[in-house]
This record gives C-alpha cells, sequence and structure tokens, in this order.
C-alpha cells in the first residue's frame, strides 16, 4: 500500500513538471512568434515616430535657440549699462579732478591779504547765449559780495561782479568786448614798471587789448600783466595774464598790448570773488 501511493506521487511530480515545462516551452515559442510577426510593424511604428517627431524636436531647439538669444540680449544690455555707469563715474572724476585743479590754481591768491573777501565757488548758471558775456555765482550780499570784485578761474582773471542778490550774484566776464570795464592793469620793462588800461578783447586773437600805457619803455613778450588797483575799486595784484604782442595805434602815438588771458573763458566751473 505505501508503494502504491509512493508511486503515484512520483507520478503526479512528473506530470506536473511535464506541464510546467510544456508552457514554458509554448510560451518562448510563442512571444517569439509574435515578436517575430510585430518586428516589422515596430520598425513602421519607430519610423513615423522619427518622422513625426522632428518638428517637435525642431521647435525644441528653436524655443532653446530663442530662450539663449534673450538670455545673450540681457546680458549684453546689463553689460551696456554697466560699461555706462562706468563711463559716467570716469566723467564725474574728471570733472572733480579739473575743478579741484581749478580751486588749487585760486588759492595762489589767497595770500592777497588776510583783511580781503575771498570767496570760492560754483558757477551755477551760464547760458548758450551768454557763454561769453556772463555767468551766475552761488554766493550773494549774505555772503559778502559786493559789486565791483573780481572774479578768478584758472588762476587768472575772468571778471568782474556787476549784480548782486542775497544768495547769488552775476559776473560779467572780460571775454564779452561790449561788457568789459576799463581796469587798470600794470606790468615790468626791466627794473619799470608800466600801467595801462585792459579796455577790451580781442576775439580773434582771444586776448586782452591794453591802451594808454602811461611809457614808451619796450613790453617784453611774457612779460607778467597784473591789476594794478589805481582806481581805488578793485584789487591790485591779481594775475591778469602774459604779454603776447605789441602793436602801435592807428596814430603811432600810443601801443596797444596784447594779453593772452590766464584763464581759459571756454572752462568756468569754479571761481574765486576777491575784493575789499
Amino acid at each position: 500500500m505505501k508503494k502504491y501511493i509512493t508511486s503515484r506521487l512520483v507520478i503526479a511530480m512528473v506530470s506536473i513538471a511535464l506541464v510546467f515545462f510544456s508552457i514554458s516551452f509554448f510560451l518562448q515559442r510563442k512571444n517569439s512568434e509574435v515578436t517575430r510577426v510585430l518586428s516589422p510593424l515596430n520598425n513602421i511604428v519607430s519610423g513615423v515616430d522619427q518622422v513625426m517627431g522632428t518638428p517637435f524636436r525642431m521647435f525644441g531647439v528653436f524655443v532653446n535657440n530663442i530662450s539663449d538669444f534673450f538670455k545673450t540680449y540681457e546680458e549684453n544690455q546689463q553689460l551696456k549699462r554697466a560699461l555706462l555707469d562706468l563711463k559716467n563715474q570716469e566723467l564725474l572724476v574728471e570733472e572733480l579732478k579739473n575743478e579741484n585743479e581749478e580751486l588749487k590754481s585760486n588759492l595762489k591768491f589767497s595770500d592777497i591779504s588776510s583783511d580781503k573777501v575771498i570767496l570760492s565757488t560754483y558757477v551755477t548758471g551760464r547760458t548758450s547765449e551768454s557763454w561769453l558775456s556772463k555767468i551766475t555765482i552761488a554766493v550773494g550780499e549774505n555772503d559778502g559780495v559786493k559789486e565791483g570784485m573780481l572774479a578768478l578761474s584758472d588762476g587768472g582773471l575772468v571778471g568782474q561782479v556787476t549784480s548782486v542778490t542775497k544768495n547769488s550774484s552775476t559776473v560779467s566776464l572780460f571775454s564779452d568786448v561790449k561788457g568789459v570795464q576799463k581796469l587798470p592793469v600794470k606790468m615790468s620793462s626791466g627794473t619799470e614798471e608800466i600801467y595801462a588800461i585792459l579796455e577790451g578783447f580781442d576775439k580773434e586773437k582771444n586776448s586782452f587789448v591794453l591802451s594808454q600805457a602811461n611809457s614808451d619803455g619796450t613790453v617784453n613778450s611774457g612779460s607778467k600783466v597784473v591789476t594794478s588797483g589805481l582806481d581805488g575799486q578793485t584789487l591790485p595784484n591779481v594775475f591778469v595774464g602774459e604779454v603776447e604782442t605789441v602793436e602801435n595805434s592807428d596814430d603811432s602815438l600810443s601801443k596797444k598790448i596784447y594779453v593772452k588771458p590766464a584763464a581759459n573763458f571756454n572752462k568756468i566751473s569754479v571761481v574765486t570773488i576777491v575784493g575789499d
């Protein structure tokens, strides 16, 4: 009885194994057949997918290129703004350097006299129409400015105060032929001092014009010209410029002395006012 049961168990296990291997063989063969049948279809689908996907891939590349373009454009704009800021800073530094040099030049006259009014200030107004005739400065009566005081820039005489309010003043420039006030000046001729009158400005020669010299002494080119103060109103020893040329006047009885200004009339941003 026991042998019978054992035999049947073995037969059952063998049968199960045969069924399992049969099913596995069938499935493997079936998958192979399916793969063989579907292979051409897969190739067709793959080809269609590649053809249909190409425009989308190209569109994706286009979108990426556009994005890169805008990023590059924005970076370029940022660089331009940075360069502009740097340029503005350079211009500001250069302007400050120029103003510093003008102040240094004007400070040379701060030892004229300790009891004189000496004020350095900025130019607050200068129009194209009156570029060579007048400027407005940021000091006035409250600062001790009076009409008739002299204005210096870049180390030399540029004008005279002709109008004063409480907080500002107008300076008439000596580069304006009509606006020039006759101003007594002096220069050296060897050991002799020659006095004359600053009476005009020659635009073609860009020079002050002196006349009415009190002596026939020789005036050499390069002689320094300063204010004399003989009018009793203006401060003496303010630097005007240097003699360039000397010409006889039309009547041959007097001289015209042309003086190169010490100041640059096209570049006046800081002025120093001096006077009693």
